[in-house]
């Protein structure tokens, strides 16, 4: 029983891989997609610096 469940399991990975390889492209990228929307959320909500220009002190 254990041989013959190492190769199946074997020849599920073999044959399967692309496939496999796909879904976990997939999650990744659900994974990437949450974050950024996370990120752009937190910076929306974030206040603006404004930045004056230096002036020059004239001597």
């Amino acid at each position: 029983m254990q041989i013959r469940l190492t190769v199946t399991v074997q020849l599920y990975f073999t044959f399967m891989g692309k496939q496999y390889n796909k879904v976990e492209k997939r999650r990744r990228r659900a994974a990437y997609l949450e974050r950024l929307k996370a990120r752009a959320k937190e910076a929306a909500h974030k206040p603006k610096v404004r930045r004056t220009k230096k002036v020059e002190a004239v001597a």
